[in-house]
């Protein structure tokens, strides 16, 4: 609590006083000194002013005397001399205004026409050629440089005439100026003029001059006496030949404040007699208001001892009555703030300790009428989910948490909401809504405020007071504050919430993630292990998923993502849980299986759901998938193992192709085992340059020379020997790496074959084999084009063989790639024909050049009737279709005469030759003898 201060009677009114005194006392002060300068400036400023019209007037008459002069000058006839005893009325002006006039005579000599002769003196050169320019202007100079003035014209009869002017006349007497203001002027720094006052100031005057010449505003001091000047040029260049004079007109400071002398010795007398009256009037008014002053003073000291009942009692028609009244207010305004505070602490603490949104809308709902004091109060919240939902909780004892469902969502309902988010009454709407229809009969007592988080509407605080549509403004004020504090209890319960689906939740498909699906996995095995039951855990991936994503991009790939998502739930239980793992992989967990074949439904389920074609960017697509299915307790007893033996099982389905389902066996893992350790070798074999080709002849039927030859691939580990092309490729073909050993096969045949080339060697083409991803994951056609070039070879000495499994990919894409390569000039030859996956419209459709029949049914001619059949159609269909054809793995000679005499046009296998180093294929063909070849000794 704030102690109360110790009141001191006369210590206050020591204070009041010199406060009161100083705060009347010296804005009068002020503002005297203040105008005092004010006014002194002002008649400085007039002064200036004033002389600046004076130096003008100078001027003026200066300019005026001596045109005047110069037009009586050139206006006289010629004489030698002027009369002196009878002049006109123009030739007495003149001698007014000159002392001498002279002339040169016929001998160019100087003559003297008017004035005293004694006062010529030496003016001869006045009078010459110098003096008149080709102007014809006038010009004015100084005699001997003494402040005389020479005016010497040319008159109309072409006669020059000099005149020394009349100082007296010029400048005149000062009894004759008319202002009365000193004056003076010069020519440069020279004096030709100044009144008697100023003569003495002549010496403060030329040093003013800063060698351009007077101008502006002047000022100076001498003997105490200050003196203010303007000066101003007369141009005496616009009239006459000269220099430029200079009239500066001057007062001193006693002129110019004369007007305020008087007031320098009235105002400190003013002043003090003011100070004296208003201490009388201060000690009087303070004694006078002492008590009423005292008495507030011990009301606010209670006051701050947080007693909010005081209240003041001080019946008086002045200021301090008023205070007194705003002091009460401000008591009862402190004293519901501190109630209502205390009630707010509560709400925060519940919301610091709580996330429950019943609990915390149930207590506030009802402390709101004691917090806002009104009739109803009541918060209407959202469901996060679904607008048009909520709950409804109410100040009355039965009405907390009710469900209300709504026509529309919530924004539609208040649909003037982006005009007032703080607050609005009903009335704009016309109706009350559907959620507040309960609180009021008339929509007029309604009010509502908005609860906002991120631009997204949660809910409404409603109040109303039954016969009072408007709420007061302190009313209004606490249930803002109401409304901060749901708006902050619902965005954090809202947080939490979507925090936890981040966390456990695929952002994209709504299913369980890893995390999640790994917990509820555990509970399910906790529970079957409690019931000696079973769970399936069942892991599919997505097969040709990743083509979509490299055809239409990953924004539609995700589309195609959420369809299958949305399939994959129709398929399952409820008490199954669905995740997405990465990717395009998926995971279920079935428990309470009563048999193991409920996995192999859902597996046979899964798979036809995924046959209906998908609709992405107006294009079908149909997906295959992959799956492996695991069983506890057979295949694991932890979420963990079960899952990984899943996803072995998946990638044994995912190796045989198509769209297969397993069930996990321990061998997996030993096979999975060795190619994780095949695949590892395999990748440094690779960057050691470990891998080398061998070449198997292609003979000509006819005659059984060598045609071609197709490169094949070998490896030897130095751990694991001499390792399996069928082993080997299918792993790098996993891991990502056959785009680099398809690259170092194709550059070195092409490098190899370049070298027959180059030594004259009898040998057509060089036959590459290219795996599916090499065709539809790498750039190919770039990859050929570029090996081509960098030996120079044409594009028919190159013949790729590609698997008919590629044609169960995207046959548009396959046709689109196949097709830039045969622009190459480049043979393409379609393997393992009739293995099962070719049709006739492939045949028909797909650029190939060349059929190889696979040696599955080579091997069975002569004791199959059925491969017999199939061999001669497929020889049949090859003629018609033009394409060559070759038979592979040929072992017997029974199998080569039966494909001899069935037009079969080139033969491969080991009855010809097994597949031969570089060195022995160059060696038999520079035999360019028939085969087969005889095995080494």
């Amino acid at each position: 609590m704030i102690p109360p201060p110790k009141f001191n009677k006369s210590k206050v009114l020591t204070r009041v006083q010199v406060l009161f005194s100083l705060a009347v006392i010296l804005p009068i002060t002020v503002a005297a000194f203040f105008s005092y300068f004010q006014i002194k400036n002002s008649l400085s400023e007039q002064a200036h002013q004033r002389l600046h019209l004076a130096s003008k007037y100078h001027a003026n008459i200066l300019i005026e005397h001596l045109i005047t002069t110069e037009s009586l000058l050139t206006s006289l006839e010629p004489f030698s001399e002027i009369d002196r005893d009878h002049l006109t009325s123009r030739q007495k002006d003149l001698k007014s205004r000159t002392v001498v006039i002279a002339t040169t005579n016929s001998l160019g000599a100087p003559q003297t026409i008017f004035g005293r002769e004694k006062t010529l003196g030496n003016i001869d050169h006045l009078t010459a050629d110098t003096y008149v320019t080709s102007n014809k202007k006038s010009t004015i100079t100084q005699f001997a440089n003494n402040g005389d003035l020479l005016l010497t014209v040319e008159t109309a009869h072409n006669q020059k005439l000099t005149a020394l002017l009349s100082k007296a006349n010029l400048f005149g007497e000062t009894e004759d100026h008319l202002l009365n203001n000193d004056f003076c002027v010069f020519e440069a720094s020279v004096p030709l003029f100044c009144t008697p006052s100023l003569k003495g100031e002549l010496a403060n005057l030329q040093s003013l001059d800063d060698g351009s010449g007077y101008s502006g505003k002047l000022s100076w001091r001498s003997d105490d006496l200050q003196y203010f000047a303007t000066a101003r040029d007369l141009f005496i260049r616009s009239n006459f030949n000269g220099s430029s004079w200079t009239v500066v007109s001057a007062e001193d400071a006693e002129t110019v404040f004369a007007p305020i002398r008087v007031f320098r010795w009235l105002f400190p007398a003013v002043v003090a007699l003011s100070v004296l009256c208003l201490l009388l009037f201060v000690f009087s008014q303070t004694r006078r208001q002492l008590t009423p002053l005292s008495i507030l003073t011990k009301g606010a000291a209670t006051l701050g001892q947080g007693k909010f009942e005081t209240r003041i009692a001080l019946d008086t028609e002045d200021e301090f009555g008023e205070l007194a009244v705003t002091f009460n207010g401000m008591a009862d305004r402190l004293e519901a703030q501190f109630k209502f505070l205390i009630a707010m602490s509560e709400i925060d603490a519940l919301l610091l300790s709580s996330t429950d949104i019943a609990e915390i809308m149930g207590l506030i709902a009802k402390r709101m009428p004691e917090l806002v004091s009104t009739d109803v109060a009541a918060i209407f919240v959202t469901d996060p989910d679904d607008s048009r939902r909520g709950k409804m909780y109410c100040s009355g004892p039965n009405e907390t948490g009710v469900r209300v469902f709504l026509s529309r969502n919530l924004e539609d309902l208040l649909p003037n909401t982006d005009l007032g988010r703080e607050h609005y009454s009903v009335d704009k709407l016309d109706y009350i809504p559907e959620f507040a229809t309960g609180l009021v009969k008339r929509e007029e007592e309604l009010n509502l405020l908005p609860l906002y988080f991120e631009e997204r509407l949660l809910g409404c605080l409603c109040l109303a007071n039954h016969g009072a549509p408007t709420l007061p403004s302190s009313i209004l004020d606490q249930a803002s504050s109401v409304a901060d504090r749901l708006t902050v209890a619902l965005s954090a319960i809202q947080r939490q919430r979507r925090l936890y689906e981040q966390a456990h939740y695929d952002s994209l498909t709504g299913l369980a993630n890893r995390n999640l699906f790994l917990d509820r996995l555990e509970q399910y095995i906790v529970q079957a292990s409690r019931k000696s039951a079973k769970v399936a855990l069942v892991y599919l991936d997505l097969n040709q998923f990743k083509q979509i994503n490299d055809t239409l991009g990953h924004s539609q790939g995700d589309e195609v993502l959420r369809q299958a998502a949305q399939r994959f739930r129709g398929a399952i239980r409820e008490s199954d849980t669905i995740a997405r793992l990465s990717g395009d992989e998926f995971a279920f967990a079935l428990p309470d299986l009563p048999k193991v074949n409920g996995a192999v439904k859902v597996a046979e389920t899964l798979i036809n759901e995924l046959k209906t074609s998908f609709q992405v960017m107006g294009q079908n697509f149909t997906l295959g998938a992959s799956i492996g299915i695991a069983i506890y307790p057979d295949d694991g007893i932890s979420a963990e193992q079960l899952l990984g033996n899943a996803d072995v099982a998946m990638y044994r389905a995912k190796a045989e192709q198509g769209s297969r389902y397993r069930f996990f066996e321990e061998s997996m893992n030993q096979e999975l085992m060795e190619r994780s350790s095949i695949g590892q070798r395999l990748h440094e074999s690779v960057e050691n340059n470990q891998l080398h080709l061998v070449y198997q002849p292609k003979v000509k039927a006819a005659c059984a020379t060598i045609h071609s030859a197709e490169a094949l691939l070998r490896w030897h580990d130095d751990e694991l020997g001499w390792v399996s092309p069928e082993k080997f490729i299918s792993i790098a073909e996993d891991t990502g790496i056959i785009d680099k050993i398809g690259e170092f096969v194709l550059d070195s045949a092409c490098n190899q074959f370049a070298q027959w080339q180059a030594q004259g060697l009898p040998i057509s083409q060089i036959a590459v084999n290219v795996s599916p991803r090499q065709i539809l994951y790498t750039d190919i056609v770039k990859t050929v084009a570029d090996t081509l070039d960098r030996y120079d070879l044409p594009g028919e000495y190159l013949e790729l063989e590609i698997t008919e499994s590629l044609l169960i990919s995207d046959c548009e894409l396959t046709h689109s790639i196949l097709k830039e390569l045969q622009q190459l000039g480049v043979r393409l030859a379609l393997d393992d024909f009739g293995t099962g996956y070719s049709s006739l419209s492939y045949l028909h459709q797909l650029p190939f050049d060349t059929l190889k029949i696979d040696k599955s049914f080579v091997d069975n001619l002569g004791t199959s009737a059925d491969a017999d059949a199939i061999v001669e159609s497929i020889i049949a269909l090859a003629k018609s279709l033009d394409k060559t054809i070759v038979a592979e793995g040929i072992e017997h000679e029974e199998q080569n005469q039966f494909l001899v005499s069935r037009g079969c046009q080139l033969l491969q296998g080991y009855l010809y030759s097994k597949p031969l180093a570089a060195e022995k294929m160059t060696s038999v063909l520079k035999e360019r003898r028939p085969l087969p070849i005889p095995e080494p000794a």
